[in-house]
């Protein structure tokens, strides 16, 4: 009997998990997929019911314009569940859409699975209730989450994280310079951190490489970059590709960071957002790093340089530490690696997820 899924992502990066558990399902059942995803996904033998929106916000003054184009969506869907019957739903990330459609879905008596749930160890506790009343079991990927979520009543089991699918390669004399996934962080983070950077990997004898996400606009960012990057090579996609081959990275905080330690990439964590956005941000935040590899250690791993902290000379600064302490940081990555499971994320989610929808 086939079973009707419906997988709903966030971004780049819940589609790219999505895309390797949705053929291991196949592979072993009869299934039927519906999804809110990115248009790549459609080559893997989905049924798109709308595409996602094009890049993500970060900060809470930069999400408040997306709310209607969320509100929208979130109404197509509810009438698409009303004439299809789904038995199960996988969502990705994306807390702020996949959130209510969780309330939404478990009301109709449909089986909620959530991959890589919200971060509310980090902020907005409150959401905890979701988790807790509407998905039925919770993939987390980071090795500390599991007890924190099953101390707080939340089904949830730690299955790993997409990073450890990555390896050192031989290293290459480049700097990669990731400045996020969204257009707010590329906005803010090119004009800020990118001269300094060029000029630090000149004097260093490095090149630089600049891998953007390809669900972004390619053409009009790499012409933005190049406004403030003159000797830089921009590319679209391979940032998986290009940082195991890099000696040193400048990474905007977020899954890069974890990236960087299975890659065996020391690397400078940067982060900046309109200043509205930062203070309110700040406030709320209750960790006190931003890099994932430093929240794993409990101490800072890798560097970081945030918002008005983003000079040529603190950013000079965090470069020099970090490439002259190569050998402490990669140790340091070695242990941050032994925490993480073995198996691989895709195959022991899609083990679980054939057993229980």
């Amino acid at each position: 009997m086939e079973k009707n899924v419906l997988i709903s992502t966030g971004d780049f990066s819940g589609d790219t998990i999505a895309e390797k558990i949705v053929p291991e399902l196949n592979k072993k059942g009869n299934y039927k997929f519906y999804g809110i995803v990115g248009k790549g996904m459609k080559d893997i033998g989905m049924e798109i019911i709308r595409s996602r929106i094009k890049t993500g916000a970060t900060g809470i003054t930069e999400i408040l314009p997306k709310i209607f184009q969320e509100w929208k969506l979130f109404n197509i869907i509810q009438d698409f569940i009303k004439k299809r019957k789904i038995n199960a739903a996988i969502l990705f990330d994306n807390p702020g859409f996949n959130l209510p459609l969780a309330k939404f879905l478990y009301n109709k008596g449909i089986k909620v699975f959530y991959f890589s749930p919200p971060q509310v160890w980090a902020w907005g506790e409150w959401r905890i209730k979701y988790l807790r009343n509407y998905v039925y079991l919770n993939f987390v990927t980071l090795p500390f989450e599991e007890k924190y979520y099953k101390s707080r009543g939340v089904n949830a089991i730690f299955v790993g994280h997409l990073a450890t699918l990555l390896s050192s390669q031989q290293k290459e004399d480049t700097l990669i310079f990731l400045p996020g996934s969204r257009e707010t962080e590329i906005q803010q983070t090119i004009p800020y951190a990118g001269p300094s950077i060029e000029e630090w990997a000149d004097k260093n004898h490095l090149r630089v490489i600049v891998p953007l996400p390809t669900v972004l606009q390619a053409e009009r960012w790499i012409n933005f970059g190049r406004k403030y990057l003159h000797n830089t090579e921009f590319l679209t996609g391979k940032s998986r590709e290009i940082l195991p081959e890099a000696k040193i990275g400048v990474i905007c905080s977020g899954t890069s960071t974890l990236e960087a330690v299975f890659s065996l990439t020391p690397a400078v964590v940067i982060y900046r957002l309109s200043p509205m956005s930062y203070f309110i941000g700040k406030s709320l935040l209750k960790t006190e790093y931003i890099s994932l590899a430093n929240i794993i250690s409990k101490k800072e791993v890798q560097k970081e340089v945030v918002q008005y902290q983003l000079k040529p000379e603190i950013i000079r600064e965090a470069l020099d530490y970090t490439w002259d302490n190569q050998a402490k940081i990669i140790m340091e990555y070695n242990i941050i690696q032994t925490q993480f499971r073995k198996e691989k994320v895709d195959e022991k989610t899609t083990e679980i997820l054939s057993s229980l929808i």
